[in-house]
């Protein structure tokens, strides 16, 4: 199947950006994940176009299931480097990765520093992205509930009360307790949020 996208494309008389990326699209759907780093590489200069933010986030997405994670997170610097600004797809393409393949102490520092990177950036953590990371470590999802909460962000009621429901699950009860009662009784929002059957 990809044989045949790569010689449609090859054929095709006017390649630009959206050819190009379709390219590289249809290399990830076929597994074809060595040849994007490749295509990254050569197509740009010889189709005279410049690779925008889908361009680099099917690179990241080809090295991220390739298992290369130190080299999606280099694509990361490049993207940069080159002027093209990455979106919360990008980072949390990189996190979800990162909480499959890392042990966990590698794993926490990583995605610490890429919510960093997201913030300095500007890109708004989405519900993706705070699921991620509840999901790996539960400190860390009290002291980002806690933060929320503090510096008043709207997140969906079902987000904090899963991590509640995920504490009294692993028997931390006052840390559920705790989070409820911030929850329910802040001066911004108040979440209808239950302790569940202990």
């Amino acid at each position: 199947m990809f044989e045949q996208v790569y010689k449609v494309f090859d054929e095709m008389p006017n390649r630009g950006l959206l050819s190009f990326n379709a390219l590289m699209g249809a290399c990830v759907n076929a597994r074809k994940l060595d040849k994007v780093d490749v295509f990254l590489k050569e197509l740009p200069e010889k189709l005279s176009i410049k690779p925008d933010l889908i361009s680099y986030n099917t690179v990241i997405k080809a090295l991220c299931e390739m298992g290369s994670l130190d080299s999606a997170r280099l694509m990361l610097y490049e993207m940069e480097k080159k002027g093209v600004q990455p979106d919360v797809i990008t980072f949390n393409m990189l996190i979800y990765d990162f909480f499959s393949r890392m042990e966990a102490e590698k794993r926490m520092k990583e995605t610490a520093n890429l919510v960093e990177e997201m913030r300095s950036n500007g890109v708004k953590l989405d519900v993706f992205t705070l699921n991620y990371m509840i999901r790996s470590d539960f400190t860390f999802a009290i002291e980002l509930c806690k933060e929320i909460l503090d510096r008043k962000k709207l997140v969906g009621a079902a987000l904090l009360q899963r991590v509640v429901d995920d504490l009294v699950e692993a028997s931390k009860i006052e840390d559920a307790k705790e989070l409820l009662k911030l929850a329910n009784t802040n001066s911004y929002c108040r979440y209808k949020l239950n302790m569940p059957a202990e």
